[in-house]
């Protein structure tokens, strides 16, 4: 990959990630900060990650954890799911280190993957006029 392209890619990974976290910034109302309860789900991850297994039909790792974001995204919403996201894939880079383009496709994709989950959810319920709590939210949430 020539150097040009990778200054680029690197360029638009670093911008995805900034767009996030403005995001986030700007829309406090979409997210609930219970820290415990997330700081559990975060734990749940990390141990889903250090478990993780390569797949034996491609190169990719497979984990438990995009439950718990899902999860997470569900229930406390977009923002502190990605925040979830990234401190589960930070630990998970402990043992995999990435490198370069590959750890910035994956931060950015740790950012928008909870991020756009929680906002499409958060939008379902609204428009359907669901009550958070009610028997059909958790339908929704968990089918």
């Amino acid at each position: 990959m020539s150097r040009r392209r990778l200054i680029r890619i690197t360029f638009v990974q670093w911008a995805l990630i900034a767009a996030g976290v403005v995001l986030a910034v700007l829309t406090p109302q979409l997210a609930n900060w219970d820290l415990a309860a997330i700081g559990v789900l975060v734990g749940y991850g990390i141990v889903f990650e250090l478990l993780s297994m390569s797949s034996t039909v491609s190169r990719v790792n497979v984990s438990g954890g995009s439950v718990v974001i899902v999860v997470a995204a569900v229930l406390y919403g977009g923002a502190p799911a990605a925040l979830a996201c990234v401190v589960t894939l930070g630990v998970g880079w402990l043992s995999s280190r990435e490198r370069g383009v590959k750890l910035g496709h994956n931060l950015a994709t740790a950012v928008w993957f909870p991020f756009l989950t929680g906002l499409g959810f958060h939008a379902v319920i609204t428009l359907a006029g669901v009550r958070v709590g009610s028997t059909t939210f958790f339908l929704l949430a968990f089918p």
